[in-house]
């Protein structure tokens, strides 16, 4: 599709995008960019607004020193040469 007919097929775009299709956009008759649907949609007001804290507790483990550097680690970002 021409990149100067884009704004006339909106609509058709939508529907096409909407079905999986990619889209090739050319200008001059040369491909300039495509446009692709996304691979997950994107979260909806009222999903994002069921987010809370904790929400994930007792299904996911994570070990009790996930936070701690190792000290060789620690050193290096002083820059103690240890």
């Amino acid at each position: 599709m021409e990149l100067s007919e884009l704004t006339d097929h909106l609509a058709d775009v939508e529907q096409r995008l909407a079905r999986g299709e990619e889209i090739t956009l050319t200008q001059a008759g040369r491909p300039l960019a495509k446009l692709a649907p996304l691979d997950k949609p994107p979260l909806s007001a009222s999903e994002l607004s069921n987010r809370h804290f904790g929400a994930l507790r007792g299904r996911i483990w994570m070990a009790a020193d996930f936070d701690e550097s190792p000290p060789e680690l620690d050193a290096a970002f002083r820059g103690d040469p240890s």
